[in-house]
């Protein structure tokens, strides 16, 4: 039985997400299968069911349809330990996010007493739980609540037509081929790739990082292919392959645009460290004029006009998230076109610079340089590698393919030290990861590899819970140990 959603509306993907998961159950057993819409309609679907016991059904598989590639070895084995332990229902943990079932329900235990299926994991009520190993051997990220990962798994059905007879060891092999790893190493786009063999940089030896934590954003990339590789001569961090410069635009498509439209995090408020701006503030006109590039559907641009009312503000991205209400917009492309001579005070770029294939980082600097008129100020963000937190969960790993590059703190100072066009003017840091850190630990809990990590998330989570003064969180960044590096550049006098 499986809980529908209305994410799946978007771009009409529910047909192709519910046949697919009907054939694997006809496949794998002739099960059937039944959807319902909402949590509620799967109470009284159970209830129904265990009230009509002349359908002689001995057990109920409770799933989420955004978790669509089902390990059928893994129902088996909550079955049988129904069976053994004589327990009302069945949990799992250490599933590839994807394929794991929410509960195994034993009709014959659980008789006509039932409230709903939540109910059955409170404490007290017996439970059983199997822990797969399915994760500490893959480490992968199958489920599609992410659209990135939902364009992805209709790319790969279209692609494999026999996808749902394939166990979930086969599954992830076949993301290892050749011909599926490059296609989504390009996002299901058919984009040209380009590998690097030796540093952009400095032309040091270049060595893969392995992952060790799940994927939340993209997914499916296969863990035994490692995208990232560090240079160990100058320590930058470059995705190899990568989506060629001619056909980055092709990533920046409408499933990435929904995922930011949905979104309820919005970094940008009064006390966010990107949005403090008061050593800048006295050093720029009271009408300064701003751009802020790569900056999605708007929301930085759209705080800051409205807490500069005499500001010129100005937002661009590409075409598809160049519309926005209540500011100035750009469609603009600063990796190929000019952004303009001496025209603004203040540009910004809050994770963006890390969207940029590394040897177009020269134009694009420059580009931005011209832009600026004397003295003015070049704000952005990026993931710090060498902050620990970065590291941790993979978190500098979190965006391939629109991830091309990742620098650190140390890389940045030693590269803009010897910048013929900025000096650095303010250094800071700032987390996403800490932001949100009850969402990410959370994800922690259900996602990690290990039940040693899984566990490790669980006690995180309750120490960032007892921190609601961020007292703990405001101290870390303070110490460098965000996720992100926050350094503002100062155009200098020629």
């Amino acid at each position: 039985m499986f809980v529908d959603t209305p994410r799946l509306d978007f771009k009409n993907a529910r047909a192709a997400v519910t046949d697919f998961i009907g054939q694997r159950l006809r496949h794998h057993g002739a099960l059937p299968v039944e959807f319902v819409s909402d949590r509620a309609a799967l109470d009284v679907a159970v209830a129904r069911i265990l009230r009509e016991r002349a359908l002689d059904v001995d057990y109920i598989v409770v799933a989420d349809v955004l978790n669509p590639i089902t390990d059928m070895e893994l129902v088996a084995d909550m079955t049988a330990t129904l069976s053994r332990t004589g327990a009302p229902s069945c949990g799992c943990e250490g599933a590839v996010p994807g394929t794991e079932v929410e509960a195994v329900l034993s009709t014959r235990v659980l008789g006509s007493a039932f409230e709903s299926v939540p109910s059955l994991a409170r404490d007290g009520v017996p439970r059983s739980t199997v822990r797969s190993q399915s994760q500490a051997r893959h480490n992968n990220q199958l489920n599609v609540f992410k659209y990135k990962r939902l364009k992805l798994f209709l790319k790969l059905v279209a692609l494999e037509k026999a996808l749902h007879e394939r166990t979930v060891d086969e599954v992830i092999a076949i993301l290892a081929t050749d011909p599926i790893f490059e296609m989504l190493a390009g996002f299901g786009e058919g984009a040209r790739l380009f590998w690097h063999e030796k540093c952009p940089h400095c032309g040091g030896a270049l060595h893969a990082l392995i992952n060790t934590m799940s994927q939340p954003f993209c997914g499916y990339l296969p863990a035994d292919r490692p995208l990232y590789h560090e240079c160990e001569a100058c320590g930058l961090v470059v995705q190899s392959p990568s989506v060629h410069e001619d056909d980055v635009h092709k990533v920046y498509d409408e499933w990435d645009k929904r995922d930011f439209t949905v979104s309820t995090n919005n970094p940008y408020t009064a006390e966010a460290p990107r949005c403090d701006f008061s050593k800048v503030r006295p050093l720029l006109p009271d009408t300064a004029s701003t751009l802020d590039l790569g900056g999605g559907i708007g929301r930085f641009s759209q705080f800051l006009a409205d807490q500069n009312l005499r500001w010129n503000v100005t937002h661009s991205d590409f075409a598809i998230k160049a519309t926005v209400e209540g500011v100035n917009t750009r469609a603009l492309d600063f990796t190929r076109e000019t952004i303009g001579e001496a025209q603004y005070d203040l540009i910004t770029a809050w994770e963006v610079i890390e969207h940029v294939p590394f040897h177009k980082m020269g134009f694009v600097l420059g580009n931005i340089a011209r832009a600026l008129r004397p003295g003015g100020f070049f704000a952005f963000s990026t993931p710090d590698f060498d902050s620990p937190l970065c590291k941790s969960f993979d978190f500098y790993a979190l965006c391939p393919p629109f991830h091309y590059t990742v620098y650190g703190q140390r890389w940045l100072r030693t590269y803009f030290g010897a910048s013929p066009d900025f000096e650095v003017f303010d250094v800071r840091h700032g987390s996403d990861f800490l932001d949100d850190a009850l969402n990410w630990y959370a994800y922690g809990m259900r996602t990690c590899p290990s039940m040693a990590i899984r566990n490790t998330s669980s006690v995180l989570r309750s120490v960032f819970e007892l921190d609601a003064n961020r007292a703990i969180r405001d101290q870390l960044s303070r110490d460098g140990i965000g996720t992100e590096i926050i350094m503002t550049l100062r155009k200098k006098s020629r």
